[in-house]
């Protein structure tokens, strides 16, 4: 976890939206990083595309012509996607994970796509003035809950920031956009998010995605009293899904900052609530290996995650695990001692639960008095039987 220099948790939309579905999953990808996990070639495919249209818009001398057609543009694309195997270093100096193919053919049929839509996007794109564009634009903005004090701060990334219907000159120059703005007296701004996936994003799921009140709130702080629009582009076929903001999505948006921020610093991590939310999960061994332990040792696994690197401004503790192939292999047990002492909650299983812990719970009930927790344990088990998808 990060905060800005005056102490404010820094949050942003994928990190609340991970949180609101799991917030074991949240502990593993921000707390824990247990084991670095393979690339999935979807995500990786979107990021080479984001980076080919941010390169294209960030263009500052058409004389340079540093894509002189469609097909230039996209035959780079078609180098970057041919190296993706390589595993280059990161900032701090370590190789990213390999890919994780589905087939033998995935990456072959992942290029033709990104090809067409290079092709595409430079066709629909060539004649957009650049003064009038700012692409992958970093924004923070703080905010204070004015009942109790407590400051936390929003960041994000916006993919195109587009000033439409404007009269102002065009201009290669990145900071002309400013300049074009206020002096624009009838264009309105337009926020677009890029979608890479096969299928369209229906307005429907558009309307209450949060991303676009994040976006919405910077943009009201970074350009006031503008017109805005926001839409998702598939760039498949380049077409839009338009959708509107207003006031009472940024009121909710700064209630939902301020709760999920609350209960991330009180070092709350609730295990999803749906089992159906696991199915794409990353961590799913490593969260039923966490949970075993925890029955194992007679502990709530939220007091296991309280302990192993616990949330703290400015210090980094070592963890209380270590990890191979999603099994914890070694335990601190000093931190273990700790966890023992917080342990104020009955045992929770989940759905993640074998066949040996059904046994142990079986000889509980019928040789001593079991708790209603376990007796209701076993019903649920025997009704229940583990889909392919989830076994482990």
């Amino acid at each position: 976890m990060k905060y800005t220099k005056d102490g404010r948790l820094i949050l942003s939309d994928s990190m609340m939206k991970i949180y609101q579905d799991c917030g074991t999953r949240f502990w593993f990808n921000y707390h824990e990083k247990p084991e670095e996990l393979p690339r999935i070639p979807a995500l990786e495919f979107g990021t080479v595309l984001h980076s080919m249209f941010e390169e294209f818009f960030k263009r500052k001398n058409p004389d340079a012509k540093m894509y002189i057609s469609a097909s230039n543009f996209a035959n780079v694309f078609r180098g970057k996607w041919f190296s993706i195997d390589s595993q280059p270093k990161t900032e701090r100096g370590k190789r990213k994970p390999p890919m994780l193919w589905r087939s033998p053919d995935e990456k072959e049929k992942l290029l033709g796509a990104g090809y067409k839509v290079c092709i595409d996007f430079f066709e629909r794109n060539q004649t957009v003035p650049f003064s009038h564009v700012m692409v992958e634009q970093f924004f923070m903005v703080s905010l204070t809950n004015e009942k109790n004090g407590r400051g936390y701060a929003l960041q994000g990334y916006i993919d195109r920031l587009e000033l439409k219907d404007s009269n102002a000159p065009a201009s290669f120059k990145p900071e002309e956009l400013g300049k074009a703005i206020r002096e624009s007296k009838d264009g309105s701004l337009l926020i677009v998010d890029y979608k890479s996936g096969y299928k369209p994003t229906s307005s429907a799921a558009v309307a209450i995605d949060t991303q676009f009140s994040c976006y919405d709130l910077a943009v009201e702080m970074m350009f006031p009293f503008h017109e805005r629009r926001f839409a998702i582009e598939n760039v498949r076929d380049g077409s839009h899904t338009p959708t509107l903001r207003g006031e009472g999505e940024r009121r909710v948006l700064r209630e939902r900052i301020f709760s999920i921020g609350r209960d991330i610093q009180k070092e709350r991590y609730p295990l999803a609530s749906n089992m159906y939310k696991c199915g794409t999960c990353s961590f799913l061994k490593h969260c039923y290996s966490l949970q075993k332990f925890a029955h194992q040792k007679g502990i709530h696994p939220e007091d296991l995650m309280r302990t192993s690197a616990p949330l703290k401004i400015g210090k980094k503790n070592s963890p209380m695990f270590e990890w191979k192939d999603g099994e914890i292999i070694k335990v601190d047990e000093s931190k273990l001692r700790q966890a023992e002492k917080l342990s104020t909650k009955p045992v929770q299983l989940s759905f993640f639960v074998d066949e040996e812990e059904v046994a142990e719970i079986e000889e509980e009930l019928n040789t001593g008095t079991p708790t209603a927790h376990a007796a209701n344990i076993v019903e649920r088990v025997m009704d229940w039987e583990t889909p392919e998808s989830f076994a482990i």
